[in-house]
Order: structure tokens, then sequence, then C-alpha cells
């Protein structure tokens, strides 16, 4: 992926996160690894109190309703 290459962070046409590739190099870490640098999205963000909700859903979809 280049450093113009957009889609893998924006996800294309249909979904965005809102940030930038402003660079790329290789990693510190070494091997094939490479260190990204993203610009911020600004502040159309899924507020901080939701991200528990996020993290449930992230394992899996919920078993239980409303838990």
């Amino acid at each position: 992926m280049s450093c113009g290459d957009q889609s893998a962070v924006t996800g294309g046409p249909r979904a965005g996160t809102g940030l930038i590739i402003t660079g790329a190099r290789p990693s510190v870490l070494g091997g094939t690894l490479i260190d990204v640098t993203l610009t911020d999205g600004g502040d159309d963000r899924t507020p901080l109190l939701a991200r528990p909700i996020w993290e449930t859903w992230y394992r899996g979809v919920p078993t239980t309703p409303n838990q």
C-alpha cells in the first residue's frame, strides 16, 4: 500500500474512519512490518461512553439481549 492508497483506511466509498495516511516507513520492529502515520479524522468519532459496547461486539454478537 502506498501513502496515496486511502482505501485500506477509509474502507472505500461506503464506510470511512476519517483517517488519512500521511506517511509510512519500515517498522522499528523490523521484518516486513511498517509504521503508518495517520491524521486525525476530526470530531466525528464514536463517544468514549460507547467503547464498552464496541468492545463487546468486537468479541462477537452478544448471546443475550441488552448485554
